[in-house]
């Protein structure tokens, strides 16, 4: 498990990924370094909502110790 925030403290742009999950997403488009506009129809939350994804790219993340991580990551909208 990665946590990534915007911030030195947890809040709610807080970024949690799961090393084992298969996909991972986030509504933070400015936090991809390679991004790309991509209709991938929708996707259910956790709550049971659906929500649309719009876009596709990579994130990276700086872990304790300098090493960098990078991941395959979908965008989406958020109501």
């Amino acid at each position: 498990m990665y946590l990534a925030s915007s911030s030195t403290h947890v809040d709610h742009e807080a970024l949690l990924i799961d090393s084992s999950a298969s996909f991972h997403f986030t509504p933070y488009r400015e936090w991809f370094c390679e991004y790309e506009k991509y209709d991938g129809g929708d996707v259910f939350l956790g709550d049971d909502k659906k929500t649309r994804i719009i876009g596709h790219g990579k994130l990276k993340l700086k872990l304790k110790g300098g090493r960098v991580r990078t991941f395959q990551v979908f965008c989406i909208f958020l109501h």
